[in-house]
């Protein structure tokens, strides 16, 4: 037996409404499926030696002004949007200048979380998405920081 839509006084627009809506959520089940079961097999995330960084480049960066003023524009473009133009701490992204403080100023944990990001805090991982030398600039402009 056939529901008369007009009954229901829509008319057919309940019947597209109801198939965008069907395919809508059908479409998110879809991807909400891919990325939970394809993302797991993305080993290269997890590896924190992907940055080939001598400690030589890691000290000189830590003297050169240039470097400095890199991370500066680069930390404004790529990080101030969730921590803050100052460094702050917006939501759930920390301030960058205590966490500096209590890691004692470490460019190679600056680095290496840059690199990997934190999923537990939503924080993507750089590494794909910016040169090593450009991590390298905002490490060692966090590195300046002070509270």
């Amino acid at each position: 037996m056939a529901v008369d839509n007009r009954y229901l006084g829509m008319g057919k627009k309940f019947t597209m409404i109801h198939i965008f809506g069907t395919l809508a959520f059908m479409g998110t089940i879809v991807i909400v499926l891919f990325y939970f079961f394809l993302r797991p097999f993305d080993k290269k995330t997890n590896n924190p030696d992907v940055l080939q960084l001598s400690s030589i480049e890691i000290e000189s960066a830590k003297k050169n002004e240039a470097f400095i003023r890199q991370g500066a524009i680069l930390f404004k473009v790529q990080c101030a949007s969730c921590h803050g133009f100052r460094a702050e701490g917006i939501g759930l992204a920390p301030s960058l200048i205590e966490a500096n403080a209590r890691y004692g100023h470490d460019i190679n944990k600056m680095i290496a979380i840059i690199s990997n990001g934190s999923e537990l805090r939503g924080m993507p991982a750089w590494k794909k998405m910016m040169q090593p030398k450009d991590i390298l600039c905002v490490a060692t402009y966090l590195t300046t920081l002070k509270p």
